[in-house]
């Protein structure tokens, strides 16, 4: 498994890509909210072939606050 983290946007979006080591091929991933001043907006493989090999995930920070804790994108990869 691999992580990263998001970066957060002035709008309030945090977005990260966790990339597996290459060769490998992703299986699995998703997305983790910073605290209960975000949500999960979309967690999908980083490309459409059959061989993807990265994970995106994007969180949106709820209205009316300034949390500025950024999410973690996680993506689970095995070795074909």
């Amino acid at each position: 498994m691999t992580a990263t983290t998001g970066a957060v946007t002035p709008q309030g979006t945090s977005q990260g890509t966790a990339t597996c080591a290459a060769g490998d091929k992703v299986i699995g991933g998703g997305v983790e909210a910073a605290n209960n001043n975000w949500v999960v907006g979309a967690s999908y493989p980083a490309t459409t072939t059959d061989n993807p090999q990265a994970w995106i995930g994007v969180a949106n920070r709820l209205p009316g606050n300034n949390n500025q804790q950024a999410s973690t994108v996680y993506a689970l990869c095995v070795t074909p």
